[in-house]
């Protein structure tokens, strides 16, 4: 699995990979400043996020923390990163919201970490247009400056750790610790569904499942009409649809981002392989 992601390669999209190792009771961790090297691997039942999976960060920049870290060992705080590896601050906005300094950070929260980190490093300056969302999270209580207290780990409030997950995500195109749908889940609490692994109980039966596109493949009919076959996940499961064209032609501009959507349809079973066949489609 880590191969296939190294690779950037398979059938579907990083965050799908992601989710079957979690599927498959293997832990993933990082990115972390001192586990991640620049491609996914892996250890016993661990497999390590790779330092290319954070969107932005150059090349140079990682070769240079592998390569310090190689040299004088891992990192203990962000002081001691600031005094042995100097990146630049493109690198640092790109790092911070993936989690990458969480290890060592203390407790900060990922907007102070960019704040330390720019104010004691050499990629310090004035933030330029887009940064100051980065820092909009939390308020700034004290700063102490590099090699002092730096700053005070504040508690987090709920907005604060949403604002978090959502830079995460679009730091790496999934989340660390949770499936991508844990952003949307005070929506899906309210909706009665069934989940992807239970899908085998309902053949026959009209369901409606919550729904994150993952492939697609689109076939024609001898009269020319486009169809689909669609691979969706939630939480739990994968788990494969048939959108006749009637239904495709409905929907199916839905069916290109993503998001998470609502599935409506009949569960049916044909030489022992399950889907469902599609009704209706809304975005959650």
């Amino acid at each position: 699995m880590a191969a296939v992601l190294s690779n950037q390669g398979g059938y579907y999209r990083p965050h799908a990979y992601i989710a079957e190792c979690r599927r498959m009771r293997l832990h993933v961790d990082g990115p972390d400043i001192n586990l991640s090297r620049w491609r996914y691997y892996g250890r016993m039942d661990t497999v390590v996020v790779g330092l290319m999976a954070v969107k932005g960060i150059s090349r140079n920049g990682a070769a240079d923390i592998i390569k310090a870290r190689a040299k004088g060992g891992d990192f203990q705080s962000l002081t001691d990163f600031m005094r042995r590896v100097k990146l630049s601050r493109d690198d640092i906005i790109a790092l911070c919201p993936a989690g990458t300094f969480d290890s060592i950070a203390g407790g900060l929260s990922r907007a102070l970490q960019a704040r330390a980190l720019l104010g004691g490093n050499a990629g310090a300056g004035k933030a330029g247009k887009g940064q100051a969302d980065l820092f909009a999270a939390e308020p700034v209580t004290e700063y102490q400056g590099v090699g002092a207290a730096v700053l005070a780990p504040v508690k987090k409030k709920a907005k604060a750790i949403t604002d978090e997950l959502w830079e995460e995500y679009n730091a790496l195109g999934f989340l660390r610790r949770l499936h991508p749908l844990a952003l949307w889940k005070d929506r899906i609490v309210t909706v009665k569904r069934i989940r992807a692994i239970r899908i085998g109980d309902y053949l026959g039966r009209y369901v409606c499942l919550v729904g994150w596109p993952v492939t697609q493949k689109e076939v024609w009919t001898k009269d020319g009409l486009t169809m689909s076959f669609l691979t969706f996940e939630d939480e739990t499961a994968l788990y494969e649809t048939v959108i006749f064209p009637k239904v495709y032609d409905k929907y199916n501009r839905l069916l290109f981002d993503q998001r998470p959507l609502l599935v409506y349809g009949r569960v049916m079973e044909e030489w022992g392989a399950v889907s469902v066949e599609v009704s209706k489609v809304e975005v959650l």
